[in-house]
């Protein structure tokens, strides 16, 4: 028997996969060539590392030589100790994302592999693909979606259905199980509300003094770089990712102004959440501040020869996310989300007589009735102390 035989293959887009070990796998190129994948941690996080090689019996032999380096277990046919005796969900979550993976960017993967991991293995992972009835498949995902809803978001429960669905409309396709028997069918709107209402985020605002003295404490526990963030969002309101992409082409210190035209997001740069750049008013107070962190990173760059650009280079929103937490339980005021500095300056504005357009325009919303459905609780109740002469019909002569 030839090593190509030895393994479990599975098919994949570009031709067959061989699965030598767990994470281990050898895999056809479009080219005719064969990449041998292998599982590698760095920073802690699993990646996978892929080496190109020309014969199918060089990559075989370099895969199994990892995997024994690994100490991991072979997946050979006929052996006793074979691995998988059943196919399960988590068999054949694995395979739909080795067929799918090169469609995704690397944040959806991490994504998905976050949910697979953390939420759904744990619960469905192990019930077997074939034995398991579609009714008893129906009211297990249906549970699992209910209490992810409690802790997570309706869009975090969005994606948690779309990865279950799509895992079973492989197996559809594959014909493991029949057509029209995808048991994630139509979970969606059983256990969310309305879509129109699905996503609308209930706004948690800083009241302004404790605004004040979260950024404050930021400005004494945190790096300047971080501060400078957290006292940009509170007092611009962008979007987390649209504060760390500032760039100082960008800013107009004269006017007092941004153009904000990028977001980054995992490190990657691209267009703002709506699709349009804005120009944004900015407090003077701010510019000041800003001026001084420009001067200070000045300094950085030309010792290290660079040039000034992006204004907080090294930044990650987790870094941003951990240091407000600090700030806010240094200033001792419960904690809040960066997205929630964006609320508070919306809020403030309102509540100070900005106008609903005006507002809408600064935080970058496509249509007014988004700022009025999310802020209108907040907008000042003008009441008419003359209503019933208003309203009264004037007597006929």
């Amino acid at each position: 028997m030839s090593k190509e035989d030895v393994y479990p293959v599975i098919q994949g887009t570009t031709g067959p996969i061989w699965k030598i070990a767990k994470g281990v796998r050898v895999r056809k190129s479009v080219d005719g060539t064969f990449e041998v994948e292998v599982p590698e941690t760095k920073n802690g996080k699993t990646i996978r590392r892929r080496r190109r090689v020309q014969t199918l019996d060089r990559a075989i032999n370099a895969a199994e030589l990892f995997a024994l380096k690994s100490k991991l277990e072979l997946y050979r046919k006929g052996e006793d100790k074979e691995p998988q005796k059943m196919y399960t969900f988590e068999n054949a979550a694995e395979r739909w994302f080795e067929i799918n993976e090169h469609n995704w960017s690397d944040s959806t993967q991490e994504r998905y592999r976050g949910l697979l991991r953390q939420h759904i293995y744990p619960v469905i992972g192990g019930m077997p693909i074939i034995d398991t009835p579609h009714a008893e498949w129906r009211e297990k995902i249906k549970i699992m979606l209910v209490e992810f809803r409690k802790i997570q978001s309706p869009k975090s429960a969005e994606v948690m259905h779309a990865v279950v669905s799509g895992v079973f409309t492989e197996e559809i396709d594959s014909g493991r199980i029949p057509s029209r028997m995808n048991p994630a069918h139509g979970l969606l709107k059983r256990v969310l509300p309305p879509k129109k209402r699905r996503n609308i985020s209930k706004p948690d605002p800083f009241a302004p003094e404790d605004r004040d003295s979260v950024v404050e404490a930021a400005w004494k526990e945190c790096r300047k770089d971080v501060a400078m963030v957290v006292e940009a969002l509170a007092f611009s309101g962008m979007r987390l990712g649209e504060g760390l992409a500032m760039h100082i082409e960008k800013l107009d210190i004269k006017n007092c102004q941004y153009d904000v035209s990028e977001k980054v997001r995992h490190g990657k740069y691209g267009p703002p959440k709506s699709g349009e750049e804005r120009l944004i008013d900015l407090p003077e107070s701010l510019i000041i501040k800003l001026q001084a962190h420009i001067r200070r990173l000045k300094e950085k760059m030309f010792a290290e020869g660079k040039p000034v650009g992006y204004l907080f280079p090294g930044l990650t929103e987790g870094i941003v996310q951990r240091s407000l937490k600090r700030a806010c339980l240094a200033a001792r005021v419960r904690s809040r989300t960066p997205h929630d500095l964006r609320h508070t300056y919306a809020v403030t504005l309102i509540m100070a007589g900005e106008s609903p357009e005006y507002v809408r325009k600064q935080l970058g919303h496509s249509s007014i009735s988004i700022t009025v459905d999310t802020y209108g609780k907040w907008m000042p109740n003008v009441k008419n102390r003359n209503l019933d002469e208003s309203l009264r019909t004037k007597e006929r002569s």
